[in-house]
């Protein structure tokens, strides 16, 4: 059933939620490992179904691809709190800040900064999130909260289209950057 499915990746993530919930249940039906969804499935999906593929077979979820399901979480901290704590596996890193702030997902980067003072995002990560979704506030407020020094200039702001969305925010950067440079 799942190999015929092409067109999956194309599905918002409620159908893909639904999906995820007909494998499990055709997978205990039959007890057909066909039916166990694959890692790119379960991409962006919520920790129920990641934790019933691990109780199902804990082989199935090696801590590389544990850690990439964390990096495509578009929302949320529960999977990386659940890889951290039940897997023992340190999802509190650099490369997972930059991927969390690239995919614009704050709580993932709240949570990652606060296990682990010394994760931040590089500066390539920020821009591009904020350069690809301009109305993207949260970010723009935890990085002007947390690491103001890596934000684009104030400028390169305003041409990505922040200030439609965020125009205090920006002001706030410039306000920063301004201080800044006369300091």
């Amino acid at each position: 059933m799942k190999g015929c499915y092409s067109l999956r990746d194309h599905l918002d993530t409620q159908t893909r939620t639904d999906y995820l919930v007909l494998l499990r249940a055709a997978y205990y039906d039959t007890m057909d490992r066909t039916f166990l969804p694959t890692v790119d499935e379960l991409r962006n999906q919520p920790l129920e179904f990641v934790e019933w593929l691990n109780r199902v077979n804990r082989l199935l979820l090696p801590d590389k691809s544990l850690m990439s399901l964390c990096a495509s979480m578009r929302a949320g901290a529960e999977l990386h709190e659940w890889v951290s704590s039940y897997k023992q596996v340190d999802v509190a890193t650099c490369d997972m800040a930059c991927k969390a702030a690239e995919i614009g997902n704050v709580d993932a980067l709240k949570w990652i900064n606060e296990k682990n003072p010394e994760a931040i995002p590089g500066v390539s990560a920020i821009r591009t999130r904020l350069e690809s979704r301009p109305d993207d506030s949260a970010l723009l407020e935890w990085a002007l909260q947390k690491v103001p020094r890596l934000l684009p200039d104030h400028k390169r702001l305003i041409d990505f289209g922040c200030d439609r969305h965020a125009p205090e925010l920006v002001q706030k950067v410039k306000d920063y950057q301004t201080r800044r440079v006369v300091a």
